[in-house]
């Protein structure tokens, strides 16, 4: 071999192993640059998969913590059910006291002039006479006193009742007020959800859909509330009546408030016996005891009132039960007296009534209005809840759910761990478009991709639940604050119809195979 060709054949092979290097080197930087990808991508993968945990999460708690706050409000609207319950009690016992005595006055009235009827016929009989007219005088003083006491007290009364009534309505637009602000919360462009946004995935997106679904599964958890009309998704149903969530405050109120009672014998009077009047059976007279100790007072709210029967609350209202006051000769009734006291707020003025002998109707006083206590507006935001067990019985289901390309590089600013942006791509990629052209056979170029190209989605669910500890059994409702929030696994059918609502075919594709998918139970 001359030596000519032995150079020509030694370049060569130095070419072809330059070549080779080349290649190689091409692709062990293809290989580094498309496990650095990886690792991106898995790590952004991690990023959203956390970002969807924390938006559905924290829209959980906002909303736990706005059904607790529902729950002090409610709580606080019924004690002005009961405030104005008691005002109605000491009015009707107040009245009541009045009445009794005038009936007492006038039994005495009628013994004094039995009495001087019998005087005649003997000095006992004037001394009775005389220790009657001592007791109508003491009985008669004892009522002027009382009447006093209650004199000018009507407008106070009107005037207490509807502050009472004002403060309840006041309470319940605070509630709307807190749950509309809640509702606001769904918004991904503000408040919490754009705060998590741009500290943990500021490359990211919510799903648009996600809004509508949690907005509507909050709102059917109410009734009473601005936003009930929001109610929508599979989940929804139609809310209680106004009478039926009127029902609901009125068994609260009557439940909360304290036992009324008139006890002890009529005030600053002692009933005197006249068992021994004259000597002759036939003269023999009583007037009875005039005591009401046995008597109950009725206080209440609830859907009608009828002073005259034990029926409670037509409204707000409380009556003293109706007793008697008589005298009697032998087996037949010389006179008798009823007296009771009656008094109630409602749309058409209320009433305040006494009776004694006959039958008084004491018409001035004009109650102030006391809804039903809701009639047909609403005055409190109740539980609107589900008897369905599958549907957790009302109670509310938060989804999460971003979106994100996974070539997406995130930077961060200095110290504060807070996102300091991100850019498209990493500065350790060879270049803008995350792919090499190799054109080992001319006219036929190799094209490598060595980046992430899809966009990432993850889907995350939450639960707003009611738990009293201690008290497992206990419904949910919005008058016990014990409401909490969680992270909660997804059924499989629950996680495909999700993914449709997104429109993340892809996911579904993996449901429908079988394959196992975070978060996915049975």
């Amino acid at each position: 071999m001359s030596p000519t060709l032995q150079r020509k054949l030694v370049a060569r092979s130095r070419g072809q192993v330059m070549v080779l290097g080349a290649v190689a080197l091409l692709v062990m930087a293809l290989m580094l640059m498309a496990s650095f990808s990886v690792s991106n991508a898995i790590h952004e993968k991690v990023r959203i998969q956390a970002q969807a945990d924390a938006q559905a999460y924290s829209l959980a708690v906002l909303e736990a913590r706005a059904f607790n706050v529902t729950s002090h409000y409610n709580r606080a609207i019924v004690a002005t059910l009961v405030a104005q319950m008691s005002l109605h009690s000491w009015m009707a016992i107040a009245t009541a006291n009045v009445s009794q005595l005038e009936c007492e006055s006038r039994a005495l009235w009628m013994i004094i002039g039995l009495e001087t009827g019998l005087c005649v016929s003997g000095n006992a009989h004037c001394f009775h006479k005389a220790e009657a007219e001592f007791d109508k005088n003491r009985t008669d003083s004892t009522l002027i006193q009382w009447k006093s006491k209650l004199q000018n007290k009507e407008q106070p009364f009107n005037d207490a009742v509807k502050a009472l009534k004002e403060m309840a309505d006041s309470l319940h637009g605070s509630q709307n007020d807190v749950l509309s602000r809640m509702s606001g919360q769904f918004d991904t462009n503000q408040g919490v959800l754009a705060t998590l946004k741009a500290s943990n995935a500021s490359a990211s997106n919510y799903l648009g859909q996600i809004d509508g679904i949690n907005r509507g599964e909050f709102a059917c958890a109410l009734e009473g509330s601005s936003i009930d009309d929001s109610c929508a998704g599979s989940h929804k149903r139609d809310k209680s009546s106004a009478s039926d969530r009127s029902r609901v405050m009125e068994n609260a109120a009557n439940a909360a408030r304290p036992r009324f009672g008139t006890q002890g014998n009529p005030p600053s009077v002692s009933p005197r016996n006249w068992n021994d009047i004259g000597s002759e059976p036939r003269a023999q007279l009583s007037h009875g005891q005039w005591s009401i100790s046995a008597q109950a007072n009725k206080a209440g709210v609830g859907q009608s009132w009828d002073p005259a029967s034990d029926a409670e609350g037509k409204n707000v209202g409380a009556r003293v039960a109706v007793s008697e006051c008589r005298i009697e000769r032998y087996e037949d009734s010389f006179g008798e007296g009823r007296y009771k006291g009656a008094i109630f707020s409602d749309s058409n003025g209320g009433m305040h009534q006494y009776n004694s002998q006959f039958d008084r109707n004491h018409r001035e006083f004009k109650g102030v209005q006391m809804e039903d206590p809701c009639g047909e507006s609403n005055c409190f935001v109740n539980f609107r809840a589900d008897p369905d067990v599958a549907h957790d019985f009302g109670q509310p289901t938060v989804y999460g759910g971003v979106r994100q390309s996974l070539r997406a590089y995130h930077l961060k600013s200095d110290g504060d761990f807070q996102s300091g942006g991100f850019r498209e791509h990493a500065g350790w990629e060879l270049n803008d478009e995350g792919k090499v052209s190799v054109e080992l056979v001319k006219g036929d170029p190799a094209v490598v991709n060595y980046v992430a190209r899809g966009e990432g989605l993850a889907v995350a669910k939450a639960k707003v639940y009611f738990h009293q500890l201690g008290h497992w059994e206990s419904p949910p409702n919005f008058f016990d604050p014990f409401w909490r929030a969680k992270l909660h696994f997804f059924s499989r059918d629950e996680m495909g119809q999700l993914l449709d609502r997104v429109g993340d075919s892809a996911g579904r594709q993996l449901i429908n195979a079988g394959a196992p998918v975070e978060g996915a139970g049975p």
